[in-house]
């Protein structure tokens, strides 16, 4: 199967989608994080590890000439076009949505990445429609920037702090699950294969689902655990033959053992692999 990669492959030219990155400091494993990966087995002797925000909140100035500016003109909350008194010259304004994506990077082998917020510009749109306006803004941005995925935003990231250790990305997490696809997904796995009534568990309790299975293809297309395959898919020059190996649903609090998935605060888990020369799934 041909892939395409993507255009974003560094820093240069996400400021003129109005992105920025910022990063909070060294990050140090927290209690629930300990937990997890005790759960799991998983040796968590990393050294220190880096916070980081990306958010689509800035002015910026993309190639098509979309302006993405928190400044821009409104009225009665719309968005409106800019001239000058010379000679009407049209700009066409798009508001930031406010996008966010924060996650804990740590490029050590093996390199995890541990999302703690995803909140997509299409979902950011999303909620404005549902009637959930944030920052005063009551109708939708009008037009989604070019550079909005997560798989995008956060292989630049990555490749950024692992540099020559890019190949080493073995985990993925993502906190608190809470997208409604993803979650009827998980309940009717749950309910089919890990007994239902007994709800979420804890990591080390909790059965894998290999990626190959019925189940896991369920996984890979939902938009929690699909964000990760485009990661490698459309990134496959710098980050070689990889793929999903298996996913993991969990929770990692004892108020949340023995919740359905909507109730639980549900955590899933990616696991990655490179790809063998006979294809065989190493697990």
């Amino acid at each position: 199967m041909t892939t395409v990669e993507s255009q974003w492959q560094s820093y240069s030219g996400a400021e003129n989608y109005g992105w920025t990155g910022g990063d909070f400091g060294a990050k140090v494993f927290t209690p629930e994080m300990e937990k997890v990966f005790d759960g799991l087995g998983i040796q968590h002797d990393f050294p220190p590890m880096k916070q980081v925000q990306w958010r689509q909140a800035k002015e910026g100035t993309d190639p098509n000439g979309n302006v993405y500016s928190v400044s821009v003109p409104l009225e009665d909350n719309k968005p409106a076009i800019s001239t000058t008194s010379t000679n009407i010259l049209i700009i066409p304004h798009r508001l930031p949505s406010q996008a966010s994506y924060v996650a804990v990077y740590s490029p050590s082998n093996p390199g995890m990445i541990y999302n703690i917020n995803r909140k997509s510009p299409a979902a950011k749109r999303q909620d404005v429609i549902d009637g959930n306006a944030e920052f005063g803004f009551d109708d939708p941005i009008p037009i989604l920037p070019a550079l909005q995925r997560w798989s995008d935003i956060g292989f630049i990231e990555w490749q950024n702090l692992a540099g020559s250790d890019v190949k080493n990305l073995r985990y993925v997490f993502n906190r608190w699950a809470v997208n409604e696809d993803t979650m009827a997904v998980a309940q009717a796995l749950l309910d089919a294969h890990a007994g239902g009534t007994d709800g979420l568990k804890f990591a080390g309790d909790m059965p894998w689902i290999d990626a190959d299975s019925d189940a896991g293809l369920q996984w890979i297309r939902t938009p929690n655990v699909s964000g990760t395959a485009w990661f490698l898919i459309n990134h496959k020059e710098k980050m070689g033959l990889r793929r999903i190996a298996r996913v993991k649903l969990f929770v990692d609090d004892e108020v949340a053992v023995g919740k359905l998935v909507n109730e639980g605060m549900m955590k899933i888990l990616v696991e990655l692999e490179e790809v063998p020369v006979d294809g065989q799934r190493s697990k």
